[in-house]
Formats: structure tokens, sequence, C-alpha cells
């Protein structure tokens, strides 16, 4: 996952374990051996503010009103959405990345995409 502000509950609940800067995981791969960077980019832009909004939210929730002793239910993580928020966040995402692969983007999105082609050793 990218963005380490981002961080909140809900990255312990589905097991996320690290959050990498865009440029973090760049270095990642390009220290591996046999490994050449041959894709870099941000996804799902068009959510990076509602991601920010929730984690933002989340910390002043638990820093002013939750007791740390409080199990935070995720059961809403479980549930699916309505059929019609589905299919346009479906569309949102569709041209999130047709827009970021034309315009070669840089930054700003709630995901990053790093891909590595293997060299000859």
């Amino acid at each position: 996952a990218t963005y380490p502000s981002l961080t909140r509950d809900h990255d312990t609940f589905v097991h996320g374990t690290r959050r990498f800067l865009p440029k973090q995981m760049k270095n990642l791969i390009e220290k591996c051996p046999n490994l050449r960077v041959i894709h870099d980019s941000p996804i799902l832009l068009w959510a990076f503010p509602i991601a920010w909004i929730q984690s933002v939210l989340a910390k002043v929730t638990r820093a002013f009103f939750t007791k740390p002793s409080i199990q935070i239910s995720h059961s809403q993580d479980d549930q699916p959405l309505p059929q019609w928020i589905e299919k346009i966040l479906c569309i949102f995402t569709y041209m999130d990345w047709r827009f970021a692969a034309f315009l070669h983007l840089k930054g700003g999105g709630v995901n990053h995409i790093v891909v590595g082609k293997r060299t000859n050793p």
C-alpha cells in the first residue's frame, strides 16, 4: 500500500503490514538483483481524497473518542457495496487507469504500481 500517512485500523484488519512512499517502492525493486523497473505509476487517484479523509477521521476519533481497549469492528469491510456504487467505482477506476497510463502521472493515487522485469543474470 502507498503513503504511510494513510495508515488506519483497516490496514491491520486486512493484514497490511507496511505502507511505502512511491519512491521507496521503486527503490526496493531496483535493489533486487536481476530486476529492472519498466513501469511506475499511481493508481486510484480518484480515491485519494476519500482515503485521506478516512485516515484523518480515524486518527481524530482514536485520539479523542475511542478508548484503546475497545476493539474496533470492521464488519462493514466484509459487506459488498450496493451494485450501483460498484458500477460507479468501476467506471472511475477504469478511467483512472487509462489517464494515469496515458499521462504518465507520478503521484497522488491511493495505491502505486511498480512493475519490474527480470533481466538476464
